[in-house]
């Protein structure tokens, strides 16, 4: 959709997924990008979220109608639509290699400040930390607006001490942070739960969340010394891409909207459990957002406290 509602929310980025799974599969073309699942994350939870990308002109702008954001922000250029293969190792881990030359990638990918009344809208915005300078000045630009920037590192940060010691230096300019477990290892070494959230806290943020795969997740808040431990939704994984996205989009519009740590970090655990129901992102309806209370509802139930 174009603009109709206030962008309070907003995240950079569509990418076009060729899924290659480790038996040799593939799934080509299906809908991504971490922004594009961001913003999904977002608008599980508020009506009022913005994508903004650069695209090629042959990209079809309506297959974003389904997730139900606003997309003036998105930019054609005469570049091609940024397209990468996402490999899964047997392992399980996942590569994501561009298709596009590096030149093209980093015009595409990389963040452009959004205009000026689009800024003095904004409440919250995504950012994905590379562990090197590339796109920070997007969000050192957000923050100086006032506008409440929460980050994850991607997941080449447990490449090399170079992009962990990159990720240390920028990690302490965002005000909620949230890596996965590997991603957390990586930066503040092995440690059990709470003290892990601790020393991520310790590095800047107000607000820090680990990502525990199907054992969940955790949050903490520096400032109270809230800590909790909430369960992944119970149901069959279909594909991963973007879980990680649309949590961290979903904390960030449940810690600006004052939704209580606890249900935001519940309401994160719902916006990515519709994500890898399916490949691609869900299709936003009356009907998944009456869902989406109810999964709400059940993980509060089953949260524990962190002491």
């Amino acid at each position: 959709m174009t603009a109709s509602r206030p962008i309070h929310f907003a995240a950079w980025n569509i990418i076009l997924d060729d899924i290659v799974w480790a038996d040799g599969s593939q799934m080509p073309n299906v809908l991504g990008g971490g922004g594009m699942y961001a913003t999904v994350g977002m608008r599980l939870w508020t009506p009022n979220v913005g994508l903004q990308a650069k695209v090629g002109r042959d990209f079809d702008l309506h297959i974003l109608d389904r997730i139900d954001v606003d997309t003036s922000g998105v930019i054609f250029t005469d570049l091609p639509t940024p397209h990468g293969w996402e490999i899964y190792e047997p392992d399980g881990y996942r590569r994501s290699v561009p298709q596009l030359t590096p030149e093209q990638t980093y015009e595409q990918l990389c963040p452009a400040l959004p205009p000026e009344d689009v800024i003095r809208q904004l409440k919250g915005y995504h950012f994905q930390s590379y562990g090197d300078p590339w796109g920070e000045e997007v969000a050192d630009a957000m923050i100086e607006a006032g506008v409440f920037v929460g980050a994850e590192p991607t997941s080449s940060v447990v490449r090399s001490e170079e992009r962990v010691q990159g990720a240390l230096r920028a990690v302490r300019k965002f005000e909620m942070y949230s890596p996965n477990e590997m991603e957390a290892v990586a930066l503040v070494g092995e440690r059990p739960e709470l003290d892990t959230l601790k020393a991520i806290a310790d590095l800047g943020p107000r607000f820090a969340s680990v990502r525990l795969g199907p054992h969940g997740s955790a949050i903490y808040d520096r400032d109270t010394g809230e800590a909790w431990h909430v369960p992944a939704v119970p149901i069959q994984p279909v594909d991963l891409t973007g879980a990680g996205n649309s949590y961290v989009g979903a904390l960030i519009v449940g810690i600006v909207e004052g939704h209580g740590l606890l249900r935001t970090a519940a309401q994160a655990a719902v916006s990515a459990s519709f994500v890898i129901e399916q490949f691609g992102p869900p299709t936003v309806t009356p009907e998944l957002l009456g869902e989406a209370q109810r999964r709400v509802e059940a993980l509060l139930r089953e949260a524990r406290p962190l002491a």
